[in-house]
């Protein structure tokens, strides 16, 4: 069946080899399972800089190099690193860390929000995603939205909940323009959407 459209970022092909597989190009090292990855890069910088992270290998790319770190946390070894902005920056980094060894993550970050009675510094937890962006059409079949796994989102609110930390469920509004975030836009979104954020805080747990 052939997978070719009118548009080419329909043209998803579920086969999950690439022609450039990161496995045959990136050898794995000695680096953790779980791996946190963080768009708060001045955390990460100000944890090296106190000594709590150690670098592991650096990702080299067009635009520079991108350190992995490790750190401890009550004896387990933890991989951190910054995923640059974008999806394609990220979704290629973790393509990468994938290859290096790392199989279990969780990412963190900011976004911008369409409701005012979110403040900033609200937890939330993205549980729905409406696709606006171009990276996720090829790894997913074309949808308007995705969910998230569900064991991830457990596991995370189960943990809060334990530590006594509140926190929003959200559905989140990804795309690769937010300069490009038209009135017309936002309406749509918010007439559809409860607690719609701007920018997705992606989470992965493999």
């Amino acid at each position: 069946m052939s997978i070719s459209n009118e548009f080419p970022i329909l043209e998803f092909d579920p086969d999950r080899e690439a022609f450039i597989e990161p496995s045959r190009v990136i050898k794995p090292i000695n680096i953790p399972k779980r791996c946190i990855i963080c768009f708060f890069k001045e955390v990460i910088d100000n944890m090296a800089a106190e000594k709590a992270l150690r670098i592991i290998t650096e990702i080299r790319c067009e635009c520079g190099t991108v350190p992995i770190y490790e750190m401890e946390v009550r004896g387990a070894r933890i991989a951190v690193f910054n995923p640059l902005i974008g999806a394609p920056a990220a979704a290629g980094l973790l393509e990468e860390a994938i290859a290096l060894g790392c199989n279990k993550f969780i990412a963190c970050g900011g976004a911008g929000v369409l409701q005012k009675d979110i403040a900033t510094g609200h937890l939330i937890i993205p549980v729905l995603a409406v696709r606006d962006e171009g990276t996720s059409y090829h790894y997913l079949e074309p949808a308007r939205e995705v969910k998230a796994n569900i064991h991830a989102v457990r596991t995370v609110q189960n943990v809060l909940n334990r530590l006594g930390v509140k926190y929003l469920e959200a559905k989140t509004w990804t795309t690769d323009a937010f300069y490009r975030e038209t009135r017309e836009k936002i309406d749509i979104r918010n007439r559809k959407a409860v607690w719609p954020l701007k920018w997705s805080v992606l989470l992965f747990l493999q």
